[in-house]
């Protein structure tokens, strides 16, 4: 089998629309070209001829970037957009993060446990009823511990409210 050289890379073409330019450098010149004839007409009543020019192609830069400039290989609206969502979104990660694959898991673990809680044994049972009156008693007793201390605090500073 023969080996063909490709010159180019075939997924970095972009078709010709006009001329030599692409729809996208032809679009991004006919928007920068309608905002500086609209910046001509606001400045002329204001100001002289070389201050109009000097504005106007200031405003036909980023048009001109926009364009045709790709830097790393990523066009500027990429990278634009990058830079606006990384300004916009908070900095500060939030504790719950959604993950489709770890609810369907969660999902099926649960089922499994349903059906494993309709065939328990009596002994599963009795163990289940202890662990239960466990978790009371000791709830009880944090609460106990609780009121004692309230009653502990308010005494030593009975006075400091005063």
């Amino acid at each position: 089998m023969k080996d063909i050289k490709i010159p180019k890379e075939v997924s970095e073409y972009e078709a010709k629309l006009i001329g030599s330019l692409t729809a996208r450098q032809a679009a991004s010149l006919s928007v920068g070209t309608v905002t500086m004839f609209l910046a001509y007409i606001f400045l002329r009543d204001y100001f002289y001829a070389p201050i109009i020019i000097i504005v106007c192609s200031i405003i036909l830069i980023p048009f001109i970037g926009f364009a045709w400039l790709k830097p790393y290989g990523v066009k500027i609206e990429k990278i634009a957009k990058l830079i606006v969502t990384s300004r916009l979104r908070s900095s500060k990660r939030g504790y719950k993060i959604s993950n489709s694959t770890l609810r369907t898991i969660k999902s099926i673990f649960i089922t499994n446990s349903k059906k494993q809680k309709s065939k328990k044994t009596k002994k599963d049972r009795y163990d289940e009823n202890e662990a239960n009156i466990l978790s009371k008693k000791v709830e009880n007793n944090l609460n106990k511990l609780k009121k004692k201390q309230e009653k502990q605090f308010s005494k030593e500073y009975k006075g400091v409210r005063k």
